[in-house]
C-alpha cells in the first residue's frame, strides 16, 4: 500500500465544486502503540477536497466525504470486512485488505 493512498470515491466528488467543504478521514501512524502497523483515525471537518489531498499525502490512507462528520466517533462499524480499495461506510478505511 503506497503512503498517502486516496480512497475518496468517485461518487463523493460528483457535482462538487472546488470550494465545497466536507470532512477528511485520515489514518495516521500511532507511535504510542507497540503493535506493528498501528494507526489512529483522525476526522477533520470543514475542509475542501484539495486540502484533504494535501493533508493526506503523509498519512497511511485517507478519504474525503462531502458532509460534516462528528469528530467524537471514529470506530468503523464494519471492521474486519474484506475490502479491495475502499470501504462503503463513511468511517471506514481499507487497510491491509480489511475495513478498519
Amino acid at each position: 500500500m503506497p503512503l498517502g493512498e486516496n480512497q475518496t470515491s468517485d461518487e463523493a466528488l460528483d457535482g462538487q465544486k472546488p470550494g465545497d467543504k466536507g470532512s477528511g478521514v485520515f489514518a495516521v501512524p500511532d507511535p504510542t502503540s507497540p503493535e506493528q502497523g498501528a494507526f489512529k483515525k483522525v476526522i477533520v471537518s470543514d475542509i475542501t477536497y484539495p486540502d484533504c489531498v494535501r493533508r493526506g499525502q503523509n498519512c497511511i490512507v485517507y478519504k474525503w466525504l462531502p458532509k460534516k462528520l462528528s469528530q467524537g466517533t471514529t470506530e468503523c462499524p464494519t471492521k474486519g470486512v474484506l475490502c479491495n480499495k475502499s470501504c462503503a461506510h463513511d468511517l471506514c478505511l481499507c487497510i491491509n485488505g480489511t475495513c478498519q
